[in-house]
């Protein structure tokens, strides 16, 4: 036998639950190096670029995907960077010049997210692409220089070819990318 009221107590203690679990899912915070993609029904809707703490309607309806948009990262081409010691990648270093000679070349993209749209959504992993993009420049600019010239004074203007072709790689297919 349930004591009178028993029901009651149920359907308030589930109500109240239900509420607790709702007010969670519906607040959200972005950092200072972040922005957020808001998803409705899993479609984009909006970008939340302030920081801070920010409401969303509950889980199943809205959902949020947080990008270090505001955050300068750096991607290594021909070595890596581990634990203080670095690791040649040799697929990516060696290189043939205009002259046909054999060079070893190395770089450093720094790139930042500049649409966080075109970085989700137009290209299934954009920092793999990024690599191969900048990879195939240097390949491209490196293979029209001759040896002297690369390892000389036409470093800089190299850089500056390299960075170009980058760009243009990056426009044309719009993964929100900013180098």
């Amino acid at each position: 036998e349930l004591p009178p009221g028993f029901w009651k107590k149920v359907a308030i203690g589930a109500v109240v639950v239900l509420a607790l679990i709702l007010g969670y899912s519906s607040f959200y915070t972005v950092e200072e190096q972040e922005q957020a993609a808001i998803l409705t029904f899993g479609k984009y809707t909006e970008t939340q670029e302030e920081p801070g703490l920010h409401f969303k309607l509950p889980y199943p309806i809205q959902q949020v995907v947080k990008v270090p948009a505001n955050l300068t990262q750096k991607l290594q081409i021909g070595y890596r960077e581990e634990g203080g010691q670095l690791r040649v990648i040799e697929e990516e270093a060696l290189m043939i010049t205009g002259d046909e000679n054999i060079v070893h070349a190395d770089a450093v993209v720094e790139w930042k997210i500049s649409n966080v749209y075109d970085y989700l959504y137009n290209v299934e992993n954009p920092e793999a692409f990024l690599r191969n993009a900048a990879a195939a420049s240097i390949r491209t600019v490196i293979g029209s220089s001759k040896l002297d010239y690369a390892i000389t004074e036409g470093k800089t203007v190299i850089q500056g070819q390299v960075k170009e072709k980058l760009e243009e790689l990056i426009q044309s297919y719009g993964i929100g990318i900013q180098v």
